[in-house]
């Protein structure tokens, strides 16, 4: 586990717009630990990162930031860490925030997730803007004389 201090945060940024290379850091800035997720977050990323998070937590951390801005893509074992460390974390008065999602990281693993895995992306697309959340599709030609809602229920 690399564990970074604010001071060297600039760096670490600077690395990681250069070096899509796979891997994780704890940078401590404040009073919140954010875990980075780089490159791919592949099997093994997702075993580090699920390392880290049961250590911070061991050692009191119940207020977390993940940030998955410089992950490539998203193996589905990294979503159900992260919908239990949210959990575990809201069952003891924490929050795990997970920032810079984009949702093409996510595609192939949301085909497989659990609703609970679903929401914690969602959560965090919503939190940093509708923009990437498709709106529902209107249809404008009614099928068998439907009628709208409203005047079905009148």
């Amino acid at each position: 586990m690399e564990l970074i201090s604010s001071t060297s945060t600039e760096a670490l940024t600077a690395q990681r717009s250069t070096n899509p290379s796979p891997g994780w850091a704890v940078v401590y800035s404040g009073d919140r630990p954010t875990i980075l997720l780089m490159g791919r977050a592949d099997r093994a990323a997702t075993v580090q990162v699920s390392g880290a998070i049961r250590g911070l937590y061991a050692v009191g951390i119940r207020h977390l930031v993940v940030d998955v801005s410089a992950a490539i893509d998203c193996a589905p074992g990294l979503l159900t860490v992260l919908a239990r460390a949210h959990a575990r974390l809201a069952d003891d008065s924490g929050t795990l925030k997970i920032v810079g999602v984009q949702l093409p990281q996510f595609v192939s693993a949301l085909r497989t997730a659990a609703l609970d895995e679903v929401f914690i992306i969602y959560d965090a697309v919503r939190r940093e803007g509708m923009s990437q959340i498709p709106r529902p599709r209107l249809s404008t030609a009614r099928r068998g004389g439907a009628r709208p809602l409203d005047q079905a229920i009148s």
